[in-house]
């Protein structure tokens, strides 16, 4: 799953197929792509989906998540003697069951615990409102859970890394007096796996991303 917008990025850079070698006749083979008759801005669309697409596994590997939806989840436990269970997921967005044993508690026996600081956030902590998840009863929970809407922190991550990627190619062509690609596409020193190799997460973007990061289960 890849986030941002490829529109966002390309009307932040300015970008166009010609920066890249990828006009109408242009060889796109040097990035690693397969292209057959697809227009120019296909290939400026697929090259920088590729790009979105590395950034966000590197985003995804720091909050140890993957920032998409998943439903009717089920999570096991054995009772823990507290108030509070934590579950394996969160966000959760929605509770459809909660069985302790072989009994179904009624969902006015418990509560989602929601963050003071934001009530629209929660780390997936549920707590008895009278009593506790006894021990020796196992616990089953049956949960929605994860980003229905990709958060808008980490759209802006990706497409700043995907950005600044685009913006030192463009420098490194015009630099070099590389404004168009020959025929045989020898003249393009940037390749998809050299693109890639640059996109990092800034000490800024890790700032961005560390309210996302998942909680080890306590």
């Amino acid at each position: 799953m890849a986030y941002g917008s490829n529109s966002v990025i390309l009307t932040r850079t300015g970008a166009t197929p010609e920066d890249f070698g990828l006009g109408e006749g242009g060889y796109g083979g040097s990035y690693g792509l397969t292209y057959g008759t697809t227009t120019a801005d296909s290939k400026l669309n697929e090259f920088v989906d590729q790009l979105r697409g590395r950034a966000s596994d590197e985003v995804n590997r720091y909050c140890d998540r993957v920032f998409d939806h998943y439903a009717e989840h089920v999570d096991a436990f054995e009772g823990n003697g507290r108030r509070s269970i934590r579950l394996r997921n969160y966000p959760v967005t929605e509770i459809h069951s909660v069985m302790v044993g072989s009994s179904t508690l009624d969902e006015s026996e418990y509560q989602l615990q929601r963050s003071p600081a934001n009530p629209t956030e929660n780390a997936g902590v549920i707590e008895r409102k009278r009593g506790v998840w006894p021990r020796t009863r196992d616990v089953v929970i049956t949960y929605d859970w994860g980003y229905e809407t990709t958060p808008p922190a980490i759209d802006s991550v990706v497409e700043d890394m995907v950005v600044t990627v685009l913006n030192e190619a463009t420098a490194e062509r015009n630099a070099a007096g590389v404004q168009s690609e020959s025929m045989d596409g020898h003249s393009v020193t940037w390749s998809l796996v050299d693109a890639q190799e640059r996109l990092t997460l800034t000490e800024a973007h890790e700032k961005k991303l560390d309210r996302y990061k998942r909680v080890g289960m306590a």
